[in-house]
């Protein structure tokens, strides 16, 4: 795996929730749980998520390594929000294939309300 920084998914998981914790400081206590972002189906102006879709940290590192190994220009880790089950999601986004040495991952998060406040609860819809 050859990503920049050049880390572990672990550690780009660990850089993820630094970022956070500066806005969501009870990130610490919650379980993580990931998905797909292209899992996401749009209806009726909502976000749907099966539940099936999410990944424990085991399946998103799965899904990591083999996106670095597809060789992608880039990987998004993306803070989403707080489950009503008290989780935290983590959305993976992810460019095209385009035989890249080397993936960009980037980190995101949380999503901001319009007043400028931190987003608590993700907009998806878990089904």
């Amino acid at each position: 795996m050859n990503t920049l920084p050049v880390l572990p998914f672990e550690g780009h998981v660990q850089n993820l929730l630094a970022f956070l914790k500066t806005r969501v400081p009870e990130i610490e206590s919650m379980p993580l749980l990931f998905f797909d972002r292209y899992d996401l189906k749009q209806k009726e102006g909502k976000w749907i998520l099966p539940s099936a879709a999410l990944k424990d940290f085991e399946a998103a590192q799965v899904l990591f390594l083999e996106l670095c190994k597809e060789g992608r220009e880039w990987i998004n880790l993306a803070g989403d929000g707080e489950t009503l089950q008290g989780e935290y999601l983590v959305s993976i986004e992810y460019s095209e294939v385009i035989q890249r040495p080397v993936t960009a991952v980037n980190l995101a998060g949380p999503p901001i309300n319009m007043d400028g406040s931190v987003m608590r609860y993700s907009h998806v819809i878990l089904a």
